[in-house]
């Protein structure tokens, strides 16, 4: 199954998405030492006036964010559960009961 994903890289370009980096805004002005009540205010006055635009990418820096999604962590931890699956114990089962069904 996850072999036949297939990203959608263009996703976030369509229009329904158009405000979804508005915290990343936000959270830019605020580090310019902009006031979060006043920062806030001005990106919905932005937004509800239809100025409101985001160039560049996010900065994200948390697992899990869109910078950083964790992959690395996840493949980890499921090999690491897939492996106390004793598949091959299992398989040799299966493959006894077939024997000894079709044998």
């Amino acid at each position: 199954m996850l072999e036949n994903i297939r990203v959608n890289e263009d996703l976030l370009n369509q229009e329904k998405y158009k405000y979804i980096f508005s915290v990343e805004v936000l959270n830019e002005l605020v580090l310019k030492g902009v006031p979060f009540r006043d920062a806030y205010k001005q990106v919905g006055l932005e937004i509800e006036a239809g100025n409101f635009s985001f160039q560049g990418e996010p900065k994200h820096t948390h697992l899990g964010s869109l910078g950083n999604l964790g992959t690395d962590q996840i493949k980890l931890q499921f090999e690491e559960v897939f492996a106390r699956f004793e598949v091959q114990k299992a398989s040799r089962a299966i493959s006894a009961l077939q024997k000894g069904v079709l044998g």
